[in-house]
């Protein structure tokens, strides 16, 4: 067995405000896959961006929103996904605060009791 203490970093790009990343896991095979968690505080926003992988977003607790490539806010809250392609333009955030797990790969990422 292995233990780590995980690091933890403020996200500063695309006008973000209130979001914190942990690095939970990545992967050399594919290249690019990573594990996340996202802490969202009242009043957060990870701002406007491509995603440059398949992303899956788990809202782990609390509720938010999330915003896809056509700019609509869908309201999201604990136990729902969202998945994102890559290129596909994107943001979120919460007004109460949040916690997601994000997932990504460069293969296709779908959420549960969607088909592949």
């Amino acid at each position: 067995m292995e233990t780590k203490a995980l690091e933890t970093s403020t996200v500063m790009g695309f006008g973000s405000r209130g979001v914190t990343m942990t690095e939970a896991a990545r992967a050399d095979s594919p290249a690019g896959f990573r594990i996340h968690l996202a802490t969202f505080d009242a009043d957060s926003l990870l701002g406007r961006h491509s995603a440059g992988v398949w992303q899956l977003f788990t809202v782990t607790s609390g509720s938010g929103w999330v915003e896809g490539e056509d700019g609509e806010l869908y309201t999201v809250r604990f136990g729902d996904a969202v998945v994102w392609q890559p290129g596909e333009q994107h943001s979120m955030g919460s007004d109460g605060g949040m916690s997601a797990l994000i997932v990504q790969s460069p293969q296709p990422l779908y959420a549960p009791g969607n088909p592949a």
